[in-house]
């Protein structure tokens, strides 16, 4: 069907990342996942054989940003504070757009480094990094029709 209008509203967005759900998340670009190294890898021989040798990495990194007085800031800084201190601030990762297909899982996830201040005469955006392990679903789909 060429043509057809598709639908995104980034307000269906759904993200849970070390066990806190996600509602409030900055303009524009607001989450990001991809995983840590590439799924094959490829040696080549002297006389030109290649060999492509699976991958079994099942980690990746989300980047997710809040808006300064987003609430979940509160809770994301606890359970970083919480892993740094005992090792026990992690949790569930789960993404999905309500608008279509696109959807991932991980069996747990944890704060990679704790965001920067920053602190101006207008309300910052805070930059979360997440690790995610364990993914269990991983699918890029198109968006339902308009």
């Amino acid at each position: 069907m060429s043509g057809a209008a598709r639908h995104y509203d980034g307000d269906e967005v759904l993200l849970v990342a070390f066990g806190v759900p996600i509602t409030e998340f900055a303009k524009g670009a607001f989450v990001g996942l991809e995983f840590d190294e590439d799924d094959w890898t490829v040696t080549q021989g002297h006389q030109g054989t290649v060999l492509r040798a699976k991958n079994p990495n099942s980690v990746a990194t989300c980047t997710f940003q809040t808006v300064q007085g987003s609430p979940e800031n509160d809770a994301l800084s606890e359970a970083a504070t919480v892993d740094v201190t005992t090792g026990l601030g992690t949790g569930s990762f789960f993404l999905q757009d309500l608008n279509g297909n696109t959807a991932a899982s991980g069996s747990t996830s944890w704060c990679k480094k704790r965001p920067k201040i920053g602190l101006g005469t207008e309300g910052d955006v805070v930059e979360w990094t997440a690790t995610v392990a364990g993914i269990q679903e991983w699918h890029i789909g198109q968006n339902r029709l308009a």
